[in-house]
């Protein structure tokens, strides 16, 4: 009854085609071995094999794009974080349909999928055209090297297959880190809860949801809630502000890179990791210019390389590192051992 539910919703829109249909995990591992769809729309607790191991075998053997929609969410996280971890795109819950007051009939749904395709079309041309047309102003670059007693941030990027890259990351942080780590993670705010808590197991750091007016310390890590955008105020505090006419996703990463860029302290640091489109290319090129470091996940390493490629045609001078490489970086860089000009390659 699920399945047809949301064969029939996808397909209120003509430009969708339902192509296969699976009753369970293992029977769309075959499916798409035999006739391999644009997009998959993947379930988490299923029969005979889950969303989870279905997603990890299609990943090594038929890479597909997969979308994970499920309605199981309350005791079900270490599943949907285990399937982004295996290479899903992104997550979002099973549409409520009827006569409820919180019906959307399908209209959400489709809207992930048209945002994955507005995305995955973007090319790193479209990036370099827009670019020509608004150049980013360079800042004034006066009193770089004077004393900066502010807490140094490290902004993190992340989209498409974010969640794998960022536990890597995380992971080799040295828990004496004297920044603190602030993520913009395109993901569903229905999930925020269950990243916060599956990223805690995989670091050392506390990691906790970015709450409005508080003041930023160092040695932890900050998410992003994907209600709105946050960013850096003057006073080194976080603000949320509401999402932007035309914004496809939420948080902005460009919003929250450019404020950093304002009002960050200069030992600052700006990542990009794996991701469809350009968000967060213009955010890293603003912290640039401001003389911040900024580094680039390798697009090689990348699950979807979109994101780091856009950033490298922007600005070539960025550091370019696999995750783990990244992490050692920051782990001499903010430590006291080695001072923030380190290049570790």
């Amino acid at each position: 009854m699920a399945t047809q539910v949301l064969c029939r919703l996808v397909t209120m829109d003509d430009t969708f085609k339902v192509v296969w249909t699976a009753s369970n995990g293992a029977e769309a591992v075959e499916r798409c071995a035999q006739n391999r769809p644009d997009l998959i729309l993947m379930d988490l607790v299923m029969p005979v094999m889950d969303g989870c191991e279905a997603t990890r075998r299609i990943m090594a053997s038929t890479p597909c794009p997969i979308l994970l929609v499920t309605s199981t969410i309350k005791g079900h996280m270490d599943l949907v974080y285990g399937a982004l971890s295996c290479g899903a795109l992104d997550v979002t819950t099973t549409p409520v349909v009827g006569d409820k007051r919180d019906s959307d009939n399908g209209s959400l749904l489709r809207k992930k999928i048209y945002t994955l395709i507005h995305l995955s079309d973007e090319t790193v041309e479209t990036v370099e055209t827009k670019a020509a047309r608004s150049p980013t102003k360079l800042r004034d670059q006066t009193g770089l090297n004077l004393p900066d007693s502010r807490v140094p941030i490290i902004t993190i990027g992340a989209s498409s297959g974010g969640p794998a890259e960022l536990s890597k990351l995380l992971a080799g942080l040295d828990p004496s880190l004297t920044a603190a780590c602030v993520i913009a993670q395109h993901i569903d705010a229905e999930f925020i809860p269950g990243l916060e808590h599956w990223l805690n197991s995989q670091t050392q750091l506390p990691v906790c949801v970015a709450a409005e007016d508080s003041l930023i310390r160092p040695g932890r890590v900050y998410l992003s809630d994907s209600t709105s955008h946050l960013r850096l105020t003057d006073t080194y505090r976080f603000q949320y502000t509401n999402r932007s006419q035309g914004t496809f996703i939420c948080p902005s990463i460009d919003t929250l890179m450019g404020s950093v860029a304002d009002h960050g302290s200069k030992a600052s640091t700006g990542i990009l990791l794996t991701g469809m489109g350009r968000d967060g290319a213009n955010g890293l090129l603003e912290m640039a210019l401001a003389g911040m470091s900024t580094l680039v996940q390798t697009p090689e390493s990348a699950i979807i390389p979109s994101m780091p490629k856009a950033a490298i045609a922007l600005h070539n001078n960025h550091q370019i590192r696999t995750p783990q490489m990244i992490s050692k970086w920051l782990s001499l860089t903010y430590t006291g051992r080695q001072t923030t000009g380190v290049t570790y390659a």
